[in-house]
């Protein structure tokens, strides 16, 4: 049961420069070791840090190995569950990609994507129903922080959790699974939320 919506902050670095020949203008500056040096640092930031954490991805950089780069980027997701610690992150790793990017010489380029905010907006009445909507299938629910459809409506202030009517496993990967007969039980547990709440 998800009673906390995770935030995240979903953004684009880009770091440019003049471009070139590999061996004509050699000493150059390589916006490819600017981005590469900035995520080492940012790796590093987010050790220790257990309530939240960082990912990096959509490298890109560079047209041939002989020809040096004019732009190099990334798409990063910072999450953590509270939202002070979200905004210390964020604020830390926008000063690390741009002291990279100096440190390369360089020019740099955040662009945000996305926001969702930390928090939770779970009633007791709903905690309530989701124990119960479990304990007809023979469960006990685990409620926990996480990222879900639910994310929508706590960032209105509206009561919500997110209740998981599957099992399965491998979440974003190619062996990702799910037991077909599990959606009865589902099915079952969603039922027994409802009439819980008083709907249907």
């Amino acid at each position: 049961m998800v009673d906390r919506a995770l935030g995240s902050v979903r953004f684009r670095v880009r770091f440019l420069g003049p471009g070139g020949h590999a061996w004509g203008d050699r000493g150059s500056p390589n916006p490819v070791f600017a981005l590469a040096e900035g995520l080492h640092r940012l790796q590093s930031l987010f050790r220790g840090e257990g309530r939240a954490s960082l990912n990096a991805t959509a490298l890109q950089g560079g047209q041939a190995v002989n020809v040096l780069p004019k732009e190099a980027s990334a798409l990063l997701e910072i999450r953590a569950e509270a939202k002070e610690d979200l905004s210390r992150l964020f604020a830390r790793a926008k000063e690390v990609m741009a002291e990279a990017a100096r440190g390369q010489g360089v020019d740099f380029r955040l662009e945000v994507l996305g926001e969702r905010p930390a928090g939770a907006t779970a009633t007791e009445a709903l905690r309530r129903a989701a124990a119960e909507a479990l304990k007809a299938i023979g469960e006990r629910p685990l409620f926990q922080v996480g990222s879900t459809d639910a994310s929508a409506a706590i960032e209105r202030g509206i009561p919500a959790l997110a209740l998981g009517v599957y099992r399965g496993g491998g979440a974003h990967t190619e062996e990702e699974w799910i037991l077909p007969q599990s959606l009865w039980e589902g099915q079952k547990a969603l039922l027994s939320f409802l009439r819980a709440l008083g709907v249907g």
